[in-house]
């Protein structure tokens, strides 16, 4: 049973993943119906605008004048949209949790060998956006740490143990690392990056090493063997 598991560390670290992992955020999908398609131009502006400034500043150094003076905008019609800068992240942040289960749910209808095309067409739309939120991390927007949260919202739905639950959190976690990794890399190395395999031999051969096992050329195929097609 999950009560009998009070490993230091697990515990806080389950609470800090189940505690965040929920529906998107209502406010932000509410306030776009029954707007005007100016409205929503001038909220993709904003956004747009904050993604090229992040392209050129940090985060902390970003004012709600530079992202007037980038749109351009007056004040009272930025607030109409955000209250804030940090707003403006957690909508971006909210639009690519979405964008990740849409594409989840598209995966499921296609043919493992279209999984990457399809994941890179995803990255390369949204990938202003992407590169944008890698450079946030506070309390309320940090991109890794939601990734990780809707891998384990997805994995938990199986949790039947103690033992599962723990594996939810290592899945997750581990996912999540992968996933910065693969964001970081230069484009033309990511081709590869919707093929579920990729996953796992990458953390196969990262179990070797860590095991000083890498030259085991017999467990290692009877690992690859053993979770092929198995993570998605």
């Amino acid at each position: 049973m999950v009560s009998k598991m009070n490993k230091p560390g697990i515990n806080q670290a389950q609470d800090n993943i189940k505690g965040q992992a929920g529906p998107l955020n209502e406010a932000i999908e509410n306030k776009k119906l029954n707007k005007s398609p100016q409205y929503l131009r001038t909220d993709r502006a904003i956004v747009e605008s904050f993604c090229k400034l992040l392209e050129k500043k940090p985060y902390e150094d970003i004012t709600v004048q530079h992202i007037l003076d980038a749109v351009p905008i007056s004040r009272a019609a930025f607030y109409q949209h955000f209250q804030d800068k940090e707003a403006i992240a957690e909508q971006m942040l909210d639009e690519y949790i979405e964008l990740q289960r849409k594409v989840k749910k598209k995966l499921g209808s296609l043919p493992q060998n279209a999984y990457a095309a399809e994941v890179q067409a995803m990255s390369e739309e949204y990938r202003p956006m992407i590169r944008a939120l890698m450079q946030i991390h506070t309390d309320r927007v940090d991109l890794v740490k939601a990734i990780e949260r809707e891998l384990y919202r997805n994995y938990k739905r199986v949790i039947r143990t103690a033992e599962d639950e723990l594996s939810a959190q290592i899945y997750a976690a581990a996912m999540a690392a992968f996933q910065k990794t693969m964001l970081y890399l230069p484009e033309e190395q990511v081709s590869d990056q919707g093929n579920p395999e990729l996953f796992n031999k990458v953390m196969i051969n990262a179990f070797l090493k860590i095991m000083k096992w890498e030259n085991d050329s017999i467990l290692k195929k009877m690992l690859m063997e053993k979770t092929s097609g198995r993570i998605s």
